[in-house]
């Protein structure tokens, strides 16, 4: 084929495909958004264990609603590698290996001699309690130590990458009628 008679198929293509991007992003962005809106009622949780997916060692709290239990894992916005090297382990101080800053991002010192367990309970004692958001409707549908603010950065990459690849396609398809 040559490059006159690709041209025409380029935009439906890429814009398709840019546009399934971007709706799957806008689906994640409304669930997010609403699941915000209806976690209303508040309670508070007990620590019981840590999860360490995604590189953070979050916690794990279990809350009580109509006496039933349900258990959610604290929320981050990202989780960012601190790599210090040549630094000393000595003059580390344990404390900022790992720690999450008022933007509700967690930071991780990447260090095979960091105990991540050790620096979890110090950040979240194990029976310490944390305020937990709840869905009064879906109790199960939660959040632990505060709800998000912030445009979920999920839905935000599906959408830019969506809108990037539509008109990647438009300007691919222009540039070869020209």
């Amino acid at each position: 084929m040559t490059t006159e008679q690709v041209a025409p198929l380029m935009r439906p293509i890429m814009g398709g495909i840019g546009l399934a991007f971007f709706l799957v992003g806008l689906i994640v962005y409304i669930y997010e958004k609403r699941k915000t809106a209806n976690c209303k009622a508040e309670t508070s949780g007990i620590v019981i264990a840590y999860n360490f997916t995604g590189g953070a060692p979050l916690p794990v709290v279990e809350y009580q609603v109509d006496g039933r239990a349900y258990r959610e894992k604290h929320y981050c916005y990202q989780v960012i590698t601190i790599k210090k090297e040549g630094q000393p382990r000595a003059e580390s101080s344990g404390a900022r290996d790992v720690y999450m800053d008022e933007n509700c991002a967690m930071h991780v010192r990447r260090d095979p001699s960091i105990n991540y367990v050790e620096a979890a309970e110090r950040l979240w004692k194990p029976g310490s309690a944390l305020p937990v958001y709840y869905n009064p409707k879906k109790p199960d549908q939660a959040y632990v130590g505060r709800k998000p603010w912030k445009f979920p950065v999920m839905s935000r990459t599906f959408m830019i990458t969506g809108i990037a690849v539509a008109l990647l396609g438009l300007a691919v398809s222009l540039m070869a009628t020209l």
